[in-house]
């Protein structure tokens, strides 16, 4: 196993991805979230809306 040394806006990063996850129950998705970052800066954001829309390709 390889451990990969984070840093305090890795965890950061992190923390928006699992805050965004906790936006799917409440319109019947499960808790799945994606954050897109380039040079420490938040390009996007969204969580899963496979269900509600009824699109594979709506997974985060």
């Amino acid at each position: 196993m390889v451990i990969v040394p984070t840093d305090e806006q890795d965890l950061a990063f992190m923390r928006v991805a699992l805050e965004e996850a906790t936006r799917a129950p409440a319109i019947g998705e499960v808790p799945i979230a994606a954050v897109v970052v380039r040079g420490g800066e938040i390009l996007a954001q969204a969580h899963n809306y496979r269900e509600l829309w009824q699109d594979p390709t709506a997974h985060a």
